[in-house]
């Protein structure tokens, strides 16, 4: 529900205000609307896995005289006619408080040869940012961090600019969203910290160290740091260089004051934050010159002079409360660039009570739309994806949907205008069965790369000097995690390593048909390898095999069979290419426990993918099955009351007493969709809702409760109390 307060009277005045880029314009009529039904059979237990955005169109006034009113397309005058991508923001005034009702963008602008009206599609921004094209590499839970799904799910919405921080660039050295896990893009954790429940609808991390990646270094560009505060608790971080050096950029809640601190010096800077998003951004720049920082996104300024940042090589960042944190090398100029692109309001999980058990491991998503990726995975886990009227993504479960506590109550009587129920079987199933995929985990041990991930099944053979060109592909039930491409020269014994790291080997034979297994005596190493990453999935390698002065000999791409080497390694084929993990996945089927037999009833197939655990596919396949075999009940065609504060995913309780104003029946309702409609400043409302419960108030009995299914896991109840406290009553603790 929108925040504000709103009684109406007898007669509804409102004030309809339309912004074009921050200026008022004059408008005839608005209309715009969402809708986010979609899932399971007819809608009948998702709220929406399809992504919906809201869209709508306006008619203009014309702002000159009629007579002078001709619009041309070619005009710019005073940022008029409206073009497509100009901001948009619909503002209502009811009773002296303000509510918004759209934020968004202009899309298709339309106007008469003759008159002043023009006509503008409006749309929001989510679909365009989640056609942003992102690759996101797998995963396994290293026990020492965790991951789940919702991890790849931020993994995809911070490189569509959707997430708390910016989205992870080539540069840098350490990323960390901290959404469903606190496992880096970039750098590696060496002490975890504790995770909290942010009331805006984030997990918020305090005490955790992470070390940066050492493969990316500075090119003397400078150093930039960009996290994302609590809502609610004082926030900052810190970024340490090699030699010691640090600076710490620091938030205080009571009275909103960004301070900057420097290792030997103290507070050195501090101003009044002026940016307008709930989760403060905390942003800063630094070279051997001094440091930067921005009191907005779009303000930055020279907070510090000075030369004690000689090394700008990051050695680690930790930070207070954070819902995210990236550093990374970047000239002052890109990295101003870049911030811009920081959301004021990024996505707002309610994360399912159903998913409990850590996901093992996850998948590789490359080069795919950021909507496909979400689309998937609110289809697999029952969770919905939408934009609201501040312009605040939201992404929420199911269960966490039908079990809110009503935001109205509404009698039917008075301020539903026109509707109808229905009631059909034909999306009634009689049972569920649900499917998915689960990885088993191979690991090295510390300091070790010893999973073999690829070795050929008999050596290759060479008559002569030549270079080979060669692809090695991760199968499709496979994942590769941290690949060894530098090969080892399996042949050199200071460099045979038996299990750890990926091995090129050659050697000779005689070509005598007498003494055809006679290995031919020879100095190093006839074979080379130079492996090349392609995408996440694909290795190039060229082989290249010298024969030098050894002649009437063939040459075999094997290691040699001598004394030294374990009888194990001797004459193995090579390359063996190894890998830190690997992860491999099969396939899993599992039953809801509720069915109906014996009444012709179809049954419901489930397809969750690598997003749920067996266990946790479990639980969701028991609260589906209690949901589908129920009788199903729905509204259609409802007309009512324009209230400003409603909002698709609200739950509301709805009323209806029979012609002598005795009570008929109660319905709490899931609101999925709603339309407006503005003739001037007159409002319309109409609404999509589904059917959470139906009570008989005289019978005291309620029907057809979706909301049961789900209250076997409602014990975690996302407070605000820390994690540990949150999932105590669960398998696995959050952190480590």
């Amino acid at each position: 529900m929108l925040p504000g307060k709103y009684e109406p009277g007898p007669v509804i005045e409102a004030k309809l205000r339309i912004y074009v880029n921050d200026t008022e314009r004059p408008h005839v009529s608005a209309s715009w609307g969402i809708d986010t039904t979609g899932g399971l059979p007819d809608a009948l237990v998702n709220a929406g896995t399809g992504i919906r955005s809201r869209t709508g169109e306006v008619i203009f006034s014309p702002q000159k005289s009629v007579t002078n009113g001709h619009v041309s397309p070619l005009a710019t005058e005073g940022g008029w006619p409206p073009k497509d991508g100009d901001r948009i923001v619909i503002k209502c005034e009811v009773g002296g408080v303000e509510f918004t009702r759209f934020t968004g963008r202009i899309g298709k602008v339309s106007a008469p040869f003759y008159g002043g009206e023009i006509k503008a599609d409006i749309k929001d921004t989510l679909g365009d940012l989640l056609d942003t094209t992102v690759t996101i590499p797998p995963r396994i839970d290293t026990g020492k961090t965790y991951i789940r799904s919702e991890w790849v799910i931020n993994a995809a919405l911070e490189q569509a600019h959707l997430g708390a921080i910016l989205s992870p660039g080539e540069t840098s050295t350490i990323h960390q969203g901290m959404q469903a896990g606190n496992e880096p893009l970039a750098g590696t954790v060496e002490e975890v910290g504790t995770e909290y429940s942010d009331p805006y609808g984030l997990s918020i991390w305090s005490g955790f160290l992470t070390l940066a990646d050492p493969a990316i270094t500075h090119n003397g560009s400078g150093v930039g740091g960009f996290a994302r505060a609590s809502s609610t608790l004082d926030s900052g971080f810190r970024i340490a260089f090699a030699n010691g050096e640090a600076a710490y950029l620091g938030f205080t809640q009571a009275t909103k004051m960004l301070y900057l601190r420097v290792s030997g010096q103290g507070v050195v800077w501090e101003a009044p934050y002026e940016g307008d998003s709930p989760l403060p951004e905390l942003i800063m720049w630094i070279n051997h010159q001094g440091i930067w920082v921005w009191r907005s996104p779009s303000k930055q300024i020279y907070a510090y002079a000075t030369t004690k940042f000689t090394s700008q090589n990051v050695a680690s960042t930790s930070g207070d409360y954070l819902a995210g944190v990236d550093v990374r090398y970047s000239p002052l100029t890109e990295f101003r660039s870049v911030v811009t692109n920081s959301p004021k309001y990024p996505v707002a999980y309610r994360k399912s009570w159903i998913e409990r058990a850590r996901t093992v491991a996850t998948r590789t998503f490359e080069n795919r739309q950021a909507r496909t990726i979400v689309d998937e995975w609110g289809a697999a886990t029952l969770a919905s994806m939408w934009m609201d009227e501040l312009g605040k993504p939201c992404a929420w479960a199911r269960d966490r949907l039908v079990s809110m506590d009503p935001s109205r109550k509404i009698k039917v009587s008075e301020k539903v205008f026109s509707g109808q129920w229905e009631l059909g079987r034909d999306s009634r199933r009689g049972d569920v069965t649900v499917v998915g995929e689960y990885a088993t985990v191979q690991r090295s041990r510390p300091g070790l790369v010893e999973v073999t991930v690829y070795q050929p099944t008999t050596a290759k053979t060479f008559e002569e000097s030549q270079k080979v060109e060669e692809f090695y592909s991760v199968p499709a039930e496979e994942e590769w995690g941290q690949v060894d491409i530098t090969p080892l020269q399996a042949n050199r014994g200071n460099h045979f390593k038996l299990n750890n790291g990926t091995w090129i080997g050659g050697t000779f034979f005689k070509d005598d048909a007498d003494t055809t297994d006679e290995e031919v005596s020879f100095n190093g190493d006839p074979a080379s390898l130079k492996l090349e990453k392609l995408g996440l999935r694909t290795l190039k390698g060229i082989i290249g095999f010298q024969f030098g002065s050894v002649t009437s000999a063939t040459g075999y791409l094997q290691t040699r069979n001598i004394p030294r080497y374990h009888p194990v390694w001797r004459s193995q084929p090579t390359p063996i290419i190894r890998a830190v993990w690997r992860s491999q996945w099969a396939g899993y089927t599992v039953h809801g426990k509720t069915r109906v037999d014996g009444q012709g009833l179809k049954s419901y197939k489930h397809e969750c993918g690598p997003w749920l655990t067996p266990s946790d596919a479990q639980r969701l396949a028991d609260a589906i099955s209690a949901e589908v075999t129920q009788e199903r009940y729905t509204f259609t065609g409802v007309s009512l009351l324009w209230d400003p504060t409603r909002q698709v995913g609200d739950v509301e309780t709805w009323e209806m007493e029979d012609l002598e104003e005795n009570p008929l029946w109660t319905a709490r309702c899931l609101v999925t969709g709603y339309n407006e409609k503005w003739q001037g400043n007159v409002p319309e409302q109409s609404v999509d809702v589904q059917i959470i419960s139906l009570t008989d108030p005289k019978a005291g009995k309620t029907y057809a409760d979706r909301s049961k299914a789900y209250r076997t896991y409602q014990d975690t109840v996302d407070t605000g109390a820390t994690y540990d406290e949150v999932y105590r009553a669960l398998p696995q603790k959050v952190s480590a």
